[in-house]
């Protein structure tokens, strides 16, 4: 997870090892417990070469080596004598680690900077500007390391990003950046009706003209998808109309899409609307030859009471292809019409394509004379 990513952050450091009996001088603070110190390598080398190391370790240095190391190893060893050390030479750590955590995102050293929101994370569990910048951080690692993540780690990181942001929202309701956070992330996932949510209160919310303007160009570039899932949820309740009027609100974005026709086709074909339904269903299958839309181009025949065409429908689409669900639908319509020797033909091709315990007993049972 990120976590095992931020230990790439310990490569860089080191430790100054402290024996007993003997005094550890860093700038006015002495140390004579048996510990050890961290710092980074980098830091070391950048020290020598200014000549700042001469008789005493930078404060600053020890402290955002422990900052780092505490922020990816929160039960290290020596947590208490580190924690013990910061308290006695930082007033506000908040502050001094906030603005140290800034510096070096912006230096671009991005794990560091993240191990040490992590360590302000876990010490300043309801800071809502923490947890906001802790997941956009968290963000930026997930993105740079997409590629060589497996599926599950991919999934895990996602959800404590979008865990954060919600908590940021929890605590600050009126908080616009994490509603836009939440808007693209779940427009990247699809989940367009509740990124759509998210935009919206982001925009209600805003105060920013240029943040109104930017969330308005991600409202207009998902308003299609969003209402083709809405009008998809809304089918599968059962509520035709609603679905109808979302997907007529798109028509003029979705010429090309096959399922935004079947959608329309199925609300009409639900309200009763037989020719157009036809119609819409026509230009799904010339964009796209779906069995699915086939048995929908029959399903309107049959509720014509055209038993004869829908039957003509399976069988051509039958002749181009292997479909569980047409063969079966054309079997059964021929039992439908007392046509047992091509009905059983039908469901013998279909009991090839898919082992069915039930077709198997409907085909047991016919007899031809």
């Amino acid at each position: 997870m990120i976590e095992n990513i931020l230990k790439t952050c310990l490569n860089d450091l080191v430790f100054i090892g402290i024996k007993k009996n003997k005094k550890l001088k860093i700038e006015n603070y002495t140390k004579e417990d048996v510990f050890e110190v961290p710092i980074l390598l980098s830091d070391i080398k950048s020290g020598v070469k200014e000549g700042n190391y001469s008789e005493e370790i930078g404060t600053k240095e020890i402290l955002k080596a422990m900052g780092i190391l505490l922020g990816v190893d929160m039960d290290f060893k020596y947590k208490s004598a580190y924690e013990d050390f910061i308290k006695t030479h930082i007033d506000k750590v908040f502050n001094f680690y906030k603005y140290m955590a800034k510096s070096l995102y912006e230096d671009g050293k991005v794990y560091q900077a993240y191990a040490i929101l992590n360590y302000l994370k876990n010490k300043y569990q309801d800071d809502i500007e923490i947890k906001l910048i802790w997941a956009i951080v968290g963000e930026s690692i997930y993105n740079e390391n997409f590629e060589n993540l497996s599926e599950k780690e991919k999934d895990f990181i996602l959800k404590e990003i979008i865990k954060s942001y919600e908590e940021v929202i929890k605590l600050d309701k009126n908080n616009d950046i994490a509603h836009i956070k939440l808007g693209i992330i779940n427009s990247n996932l699809k989940n367009y009706v509740k990124a759509n949510l998210y935009f919206e209160k982001a925009l209600n919310i805003s105060k920013d003209d240029g943040k109104k303007e930017m969330i308005r160009s991600y409202l207009e570039e998902i308003e299609s998808p969003a209402r083709l899932e809405a009008a998809e949820a809304y089918i599968a309740y059962g509520k035709f109309d609603q679905a109808l009027q979302q997907l007529e609100r798109v028509q003029d974005k979705n010429q090309q899409n096959s399922t935004y026709y079947y959608y329309l086709s199925i609300c009409q074909l639900k309200l009763g609307i037989y020719d157009e339904a036809s119609i819409n269903i026509d230009k799904a299958i010339d964009l796209e030859e779906n069995p699915e839309y086939i048995n929908h181009k029959a399903l309107i025949k049959l509720s014509q009471n055209d038993k004869k065409s829908a039957i003509e429908i399976y069988k051509k689409a039958a002749e181009k292809g292997n479909d569980f669900t047409i063969l079966y639908n054309l079997g059964v319509l021929y039992m439908s019409e007392c046509f047992e020797k091509e009905a059983l033909e039908a469901f013998k091709k279909a009991y090839e394509i898919k082992k069915d315990p039930e077709l198997k007993k409907i085909m047991e049972n016919i007899k031809i004379n």
